[in-house]
């Protein structure tokens, strides 16, 4: 397989997993936000267990955004948009971390642990903001960099 082929599949791979991560995300902050504007009408529990969803849908989107920035540095290649290791570290400890305090939170709640719930949920905002530094991290070198070409695309 030449160079050209494999830069071009994992670049198309990686804008997948972005472009699904940030566009369910976005349909998550819009869901969440439906739900904090609607009426009350007593239906608490309803409204709370969507709102639970809608969280746990952009917090998975988050960890897919992140494992996809990160991706060559996770396969073995080098990165195409040049952004450097420490981002793609940073954003794959981050999505590690969303992906363990996921599957913690969701565990706690079979076991009915609450402060097992809420250490789980600390670790899961811990790692959101991660994702979200190494995210901005990496856009940042990506539009400090002099060649904007990325995987060897202009």
């Amino acid at each position: 397989m030449s160079t050209t082929v494999k830069r071009g599949g994992i670049l198309a791979v990686r804008f997948v997993l972005v472009s699904v991560g940030v566009g369910v995300f976005a349909l998550a902050v819009r869901g969440f936000l439906t739900i904090l504007s609607a009426a009350a009408d007593g239906e608490g529990f309803v409204s709370g267990g969507a709102l639970l969803l809608w969280s746990a849908l952009a917090i998975l989107s988050m960890g897919v955004a992140g494992f996809g920035i990160a991706l060559p540095s996770m396969i073995g290649n080098s990165d195409p948009s040049k952004t450097g290791s420490h981002p793609r570290r940073v954003l794959k400890t981050g999505s590690l971390v969303l992906v363990v305090g996921g599957v913690a939170f969701v565990t706690s709640v079979f076991a009915n642990a609450f402060f097992g719930m809420l250490f789980s949920l600390l670790v899961v905002l811990s790692g959101v903001l991660v994702v979200c530094l190494g995210i901005a991290w990496s856009l940042a070198k990506f539009l400090d960099s002099d060649d904007r070409s990325v995987g060897g695309f202009s």
